[in-house]
């Protein structure tokens, strides 16, 4: 709120100095004094009731001078037209010294409870008609004895020091100090002028020899030697054209062949459709694909550049691989491998074939006239080793569990070491749930058993399956112990 209050000195002087005539000489006069003013709000004369906070200093700012007197409040000061009048008492205060009057303006209601006030800008100095209550109070009496000394004051503020004086005389030389420490050597001087030259002395020993130069500049070739005998090489050719290898093993599409010799497909032939599988997932999905026309479990087979090898095939457009990707593919197209092994006659037609997937085909004579017809022999299936039993022709499977319960970790390190792996859950409920094989596989229902599948769908982290009693799958984490059985593919 912008309060501005204005004087009227010239009726404040009439008012008080008519009290002051009032009184007879011996007549006691009291310390109040009639104080009149005009209040502005907003730049107009304000109307209304308002409280004041009246205050008495002995300068004009409040933040040094130093309060004389109470605090005066009045209560819902009836204002109007701006103008407004109060009887101020500060008892006797008014000593012929200044005195400075701060005024601070409040809503009224609220008095000596207001929590805001506003402060009137600047303070007003009184004079003088307070003062005449002051001379009417009696002629001056002789000065009284001195009163006793008042405790000091507090020091003032250091005043800016002055300015230096001139240098006053030099003093007589005193007498000569002991001498002090050795100083720290200075720094080296220039070097002096070089002397005359010596005779030469006489002749040191030879010294060591030094590194060999830089390699001069290549000269002209020469002419061309006589050819030397044919040295020993892998391949040895006869005078009739016949090509023999003795050194070793050969190898046909890779680097380090198993056998006497060793042919590796490439992945040439592009499966109908395309696939999708997820990083760190084994399950393959297809569209518009025939994976049971066109693949059999144990296939290798190659997506967006990563060769994973089939482990079952549940439809023409599901499927699983033995191991998890590394990386995910979406809507990619997969390869399989050719044909490993190709014998062919001297028309180019095919008559011994072996391909990707281990099928053997020959051909033979149909029709003496005819193309002929390839036929396949059936696929060689590796027989299950000790300890292990096969499933369906499928796969093969541990008779017993290990015997120490293990985390999911050293669950697949125990059966890597077998040179197998974690069974699959669908792989696990096959076996347990197949009746001819209830008599060989032992403890299989007993407890839960760790198998491969792994999700990242739970909000607690990585949980793992293991099942118990052949058809209930449940979760838990990979730390926790369970038994452990290993599958491995035929």
């Amino acid at each position: 709120m912008d309060w501005k209050i204005s004087w009227w000195r010239s009726f404040v002087l009439t008012a008080v100095f008519l009290v002051a005539l009032g009184a007879g000489a011996g007549t006691e006069v009291g310390t109040v004094f009639t104080y009149q003013g005009l209040l502005e709000e907003l730049g107009e004369p304000a109307n209304g009731f308002y409280d004041l906070r009246l205050q008495l200093f002995d300068g004009p700012d409040p933040l040094v001078a130093l309060q004389v007197g109470p605090t005066l409040f009045e209560c819902a000061v009836p204002v109007r037209d701006g103008l407004f009048t109060v009887d101020l008492d500060f008892g006797p205060v008014f000593d012929g010294d200044e005195r400075f009057l701060q005024i601070e303006v409040a809503a009224a209601g609220t008095c000596d409870g207001a929590t805001v006030w506003t402060a009137l800008e600047p303070l007003l100095p009184v004079r003088p008609a307070p003062y005449a209550l002051f001379a009417l109070e009696g002629n001056e009496g002789p000065q009284g004895v001195q009163g006793p000394t008042g405790p000091p004051g507090p020091t003032g503020a250091q005043g800016s020091t002055g300015a230096q004086g001139s240098t006053g005389p030099q003093g007589s030389t005193g007498p000569q100090g002991s001498t002090g420490p050795q100083g720290p050597t200075g720094a080296q001087g220039p070097t002096g002028a070089q002397g005359l030259l010596g005779p030469t002395g006489p002749q040191g020993p030879i010294g060591l020899q030094g590194p060999t130069g830089p390699q001069g500049v290549m000269g002209h070739t020469g002419p061309s030697g006589p050819t030397g005998p044919t040295g020993p090489g892998y391949w040895n050719q006869s005078a009739s054209d016949e090509l023999t290898y003795v050194d070793g093993s050969v190898g046909v599409g890779l680097t380090s062949p198993t056998a006497a010799l060793t042919v590796r497909s490439y992945f040439s032939e592009q499966i109908q459709g395309v696939v999708t599988v997820g990083s760190g997932q084994t399950e393959v999905n297809g569209t518009g694909t025939l994976f049971t026309e066109e693949l059999v479990p144990g296939d290798a087979i190659e997506i967006e550049g990563e060769v994973s090898r089939i482990d079952l095939i549940e439809d023409d457009f599901s499927m699983r691989l033995e191991q998890p990707r590394t990386e995910g593919a979406l809507d990619a197209a997969a390869f399989i491998g050719g044909a490993a092994l190709s014998l062919e006659d001297g028309a180019g037609q095919e008559q011994f074939v072996v391909d990707a997937a281990g099928n053997v085909g020959a051909r033979a004579l149909c029709d003496p006239h005819g193309d002929g017809c390839l036929v396949a022999a059936e696929r060689w299936i590796r027989p299950c080793p000790a300890g292990f039993t096969s499933v369906n022709d499928s796969f093969c499977i541990q008779t017993n569990d290990n015997p120490s319960n293990a985390s999911w970790w050293d669950a697949a390190n125990t059966c890597r070491d077998l040179g197998a792996r974690l069974c699959s859950s669908s792989e696990w409920h096959s076996a347990c749930t197949a009746p001819d094989l209830e008599p060989q596989l032992i403890a299989m229902a007993d407890g839960a058993e760790w198998v491969d599948d792994a999700t990242l769908e739970t909000n607690a982290g990585l949980l793992l399956h293991f099942f118990t009693d052949c058809g209930v799958l449940r979760w838990t984490f990979p730390w926790n112990s369970n038994q452990v059985r290993c599958c491995m593919s035929r």
